[in-house]
């Protein structure tokens, strides 16, 4: 999970270690900015969030712990 992923540098180091073959979570509180990484790199698991708000946080982790849950199927 690589928080600010979106851009700058998370986006450099979340495509790094996708090239790498690891999978890779990134969060970004910019949609736009996670909609263009996602574009380029869909491989690696985008999702809206803003941790500095301990609701979204929270939520974003509920959010995650489905999606692997679902994903171990």
């Amino acid at each position: 999970m690589i928080t600010a992923g979106a851009s700058g540098i998370g986006a450099e180091i979340a495509h790094t270690l996708s090239g790498t073959g690891a999978k890779v979570i990134i969060c970004d509180k910019d949609q736009a900015a996670l909609d263009q990484f996602s574009k380029e790199n869909p491989e690696v698991m985008a999702m809206k969030a803003d941790v500095s708000d301990e609701k979204e946080v929270l939520s974003l982790l509920m959010k995650l712990k489905t999606t692997l849950e679902t994903s171990m199927l």
